[in-house]
């Protein structure tokens, strides 16, 4: 969603949690091409979720059999604001993914590349973002 991005790069965001239900190759893709694009760290927490762990007293066990073990693998990890990894993806097993994120490395990185900023052009586009809090339901006549 390249305009909502945009406005999250415009307002400098620093740190993006990007929620996938696991990281797969094309999740990992995404994941560092975000960090890349937004000079930002993108934390991608992955979910793992061994069959084992579904609930004995499942009510469809029979549909269980044909999935994979895990039945998601995971692949949580952390991406620098230079698309490089700072956490590879983690991959079979449950664990708390953690790194130091050096914020200062943020104004280097948007030296090079700054998509929120002199790269935005607003000489020649502009993005209006309406936040006014909109009803769910409207009447109309």
């Amino acid at each position: 969603m390249p305009l909502p991005r945009q406005v999250l790069h415009a307002e400098g965001e620093q740190v993006h949690v990007a929620l996938w239900p696991h990281v797969k190759e094309t999740h990992q893709l995404a994941t560092r091409h975000y960090a890349f694009e937004g000079r930002a760290y993108v934390l991608a927490p992955g979910m793992y979720l061994p069959k084992a762990a579904m609930p004995h007293d499942f009510e469809l066990p029979g549909d269980l059999a044909p999935l994979p073990d895990p039945i998601l693998p995971g692949g949580s990890c952390i991406a620098g604001p230079d698309g490089s990894w700072v956490v590879e993806p983690q991959f079979g097993c449950e664990d708390l993914v953690m790194a130091e994120l050096d914020l200062s490395r943020l104004d280097e990185e948007r030296l090079v590349l700054d998509t929120g900023g002199h790269y935005s052009r607003p000489d020649l586009f502009q993005l209006s973002v309406n936040r006014e809090r909109l009803a769910l339901v409207k009447e109309t006549a």
